[in-house]
């Protein structure tokens, strides 16, 4: 059996990391509305990963102060889901104007 070889690995996944950065400009250049909601969903991805964490180690904790900030980035991902929705452009709340969000 052969050992994978790491540089070529590394440069895999350096190229990846420089596609992705390319085509998010490439959308941010094509729809700014598409690019804004591909950044905060990703953020509200990171905030429940971190309120997981947090809430699957629980048990072995003995502050409790990594549960309280896990269930309150649960909270901020929940509020920025709503900022996300309430952007304009976004069709979900009609009738408001831009200050909706902010």
């Amino acid at each position: 059996m052969t050992k994978p070889n790491i540089i070529s690995y590394k440069y895999a996944t350096a190229v990846f990391w420089i596609l992705v950065l390319f085509g998010l400009y490439v959308t941010s250049l094509y729809s700014y509305l598409l690019f804004h909601s591909i950044a905060e969903i990703f953020s509200i991805i990171v905030a429940c990963g971190i309120f997981m964490v947090a809430w699957n180690s629980r048990r072995f904790l003995d502050n409790n102060f990594l549960l309280f900030v896990g269930i309150a980035y649960l909270f901020i991902g929940f509020l920025d889901l709503i900022h996300t929705l309430a952007y304009r452009g976004m069709g979900v709340f009609p009738g408001y104007a831009t200050n909706l969000p902010t």
